[in-house]
């Protein structure tokens, strides 16, 4: 179906004629840099119809708008209620064209629930849905909504030529056959205009405004190309543009909303970003925004956590629409408290979670019992995990041990004797990545001049000819331990 140009931020609609404001003046601002035309969306993303429930959408839609106007016409789409009308499924039937389960016909239902039910009959992403109506009417953050709007929500059987079809009227309809389409555009790609392959796309309706050649990657992103048939030239990308007179932001306003509301079109959460108005670095993390003190912080987050080392410029008004989350982001492995004369230490486990530490603990698992002085409001924002920090660690099923400032692993068969002593508790993978690695323990090991054999959690003292000789033996040389880490292995006589 073809329908009329999405909305940005200074484009509005009126009786389906698109009204362009401001001046049209060629940015020099940096693009969008990850924005690829060819790969908008994945397949798995698009048709992922499990990535939320009715009530994830209901708590997503709340999320968006704290109150509706007054004066509105029509109840915001966080309160908004209609009849959804019973649609019959394919069931299989390769030679149909429509979405794969039935639509059960139901009264009064919330806009959450119509997504919801249409996402589950045509098997497409809700994400997808939520994303189509902003872009196309910017429902999902509107407070004051008409009818008209309604009428049109998703833009479906609106080409740019002529009025709406009134088949389509009505917000249930619209979600309804635009969730539809874009299964039958790809069960049925020879029926419409784009498909997997190297197309000439317009960039605007007018033809004067010409054509880019974009080689569409897979079938979910020429579906957004048959649903939207345009694709933004440079003006569109340039972070802080307006555009010029051949702009069109229909894929770029997708792409956009649905890369900060729910991540990488690549993947998921967490990712990072950069404000292209401020500069400030912020990781993304369940939807919320974290500021990122320095680059040199997001190079040691990549490593710790293996969060892609990718750092795409949005503007300040996409930015400021994602919501805050806590004050900081802190280094896995940090020791932190809320004041200088605090004696409340915590200690940081993964990305989310706090666990209150000793200052003794602090300076076994980290080699010193010094603390990073952040906000009470920062250390708030991390969930506190169970129980306090432990000197044993478990990570994917592997254990560790805190040797006065290092991480050594264990066997498993020693784990029974060192929990007495440690304790173990399961760590994030990224804390034990940014903890600094000793070598494991193993057979043999030396400590302040004398050698001893490790076995069954217990030492004994051997010779140094005796140990030249196991060396030998084993293949492998004593490993160096503190007194401390000596003092727990008790000595075999």
């Amino acid at each position: 179906m073809f329908r009329l140009l999405a909305l940005s931020a200074t484009v509005a609609v009126f009786s389906g004629a698109l009204v362009v404001a401001g001046p049209t003046t060629e940015a020099s601002a940096s693009t969008i840099t990850t924005f690829d035309a060819g790969n908008i969306i994945t397949d798995a993303d698009m048709f992922n119809y499990t990535t939320m429930t009715r009530a994830g959408i209901q708590s997503f839609l709340d999320s968006k708008v704290a109150a509706c106007e007054p004066l509105s016409e029509a109840p915001c789409l966080k309160d908004y209620r209609t009849d959804i009308a019973a649609q019959p499924g394919v069931h299989g039937d390769a030679t149909v064209k429509g979405c794969e389960n039935d639509l059960a016909a139901a009264a009064n239902q919330t806009a959450a629930q119509v997504i919801y039910a249409v996402a589950q009959a045509c098997e497409v992403n809700p994400q997808v849905l939520l994303v189509t109506l902003q872009k196309e009417q910017s429902l999902v953050t509107r407070t004051s909504v008409s009818d008209l709007i309604y009428r049109k929500a998703m833009g479906y059987g609106c080409p740019d030529s002529s009025t709406c079809a009134t088949a389509y009227y009505g917000f249930a309809n619209q979600v309804y056959w635009a969730g539809r389409a874009f299964q039958s555009y790809v069960r049925f790609p020879q029926s419409f205009t784009y498909r997997v392959g190297t197309f000439d796309i317009k960039i605007n309706p007018k033809s004067s405004c010409g054509t880019a050649t974009v080689n569409i990657q897979n079938s979910a992103t020429a579906a957004l190309y048959n649903y939207t048939p345009y694709t933004p030239n440079a003006a569109a990308l340039a972070a802080d543009s307006v555009g010029d007179e051949c702009s069109s932001y229909g894929n770029r306003n997708f792409w956009r909303y649905y890369y900060q509301w729910f991540g990488s079109v690549a993947g998921t959460d967490p990712y990072f970003i950069r404000n292209e108005d401020t500069k400030q670095i912020y990781l993304i993390i369940d939807g919320k925004r974290r500021p990122v003190e320095s680059k040199r912080e997001m190079r040691l987050l990549s490593r710790y956590t293996g969060i892609a080392y990718k750092l795409p410029a949005l503007d300040g008004n996409i930015v400021s629409d994602i919501g805050r989350g806590s004050v900081q982001v802190l280094l896995p492995g940090s020791v932190v408290k809320s004041s200088k004369n605090s004696k409340s230490l915590w200690f940081i486990d993964g990305l989310t979670t706090k666990r209150p530490i000793s200052k003794g603990q602090a300076k076994e698992l980290t080699g010193s019992s010094a603390a990073l002085v952040v906000s009470k409001k920062t250390i708030a924002g991390y969930t506190t995990g169970k129980g306090s920090a432990k000197l044993g660690l478990q990570v994917n099923g592997k254990y560790f041990i805190a040797d006065n400032g290092v991480i050594r692993q264990i066997r498993v068969g020693d784990v029974a004797h060192y929990k007495k002593r440690f304790g173990f508790g399961s760590y994030d993978a990224s804390t034990l990545a940014a903890l600094d690695r000793g070598v494991s323990i193993g057979r043999l090991i030396k400590n302040d001049g004398d050698y001893f054999l490790v076995r069954d959690g217990r030492k004994y003292k051997v010779s140094t000819a005796k140990y030249k000789a196991l060396a030998k033996q084993l293949g492998k040389k004593a490993q160096p331990v503190s007194d401390y880490f000596a003092s727990v292995i008790p000595t075999k006589k």
